[in-house]
């Protein structure tokens, strides 16, 4: 089974390209510091909230849990 990326690359790129945007209109094109900062906490930031997405399949079912115990075995209703 493959799995689809192409969410958690769109959200990486995003956030990554707001980051550069925000650099490059702070500090224009030099290389402070502080614009190299910028783009290092956009690229981390990117990475964490890419890595913490998860798409379920939707044909896959999913256990609820409630405060650690079961709850209900979810799914997509096809009726």
């Amino acid at each position: 089974m493959t799995k689809n990326r192409s969410f958690q690359g769109l959200i990486f790129i995003v956030i990554l390209g707001v980051g550069a945007a925000l650099s490059y209109a702070m500090y224009r094109v030099s290389a402070n510091f502080a614009s190299i900062w910028i783009v290092a906490c956009a690229f981390v930031l990117a990475f964490v909230a890419s890595s913490a997405i998860q798409v379920a399949d939707q044909w896959s079912k999913a256990v609820v849990l409630r405060l650690g115990k079961f709850h209900a075995l979810e799914g997509p209703d096809y009726f």
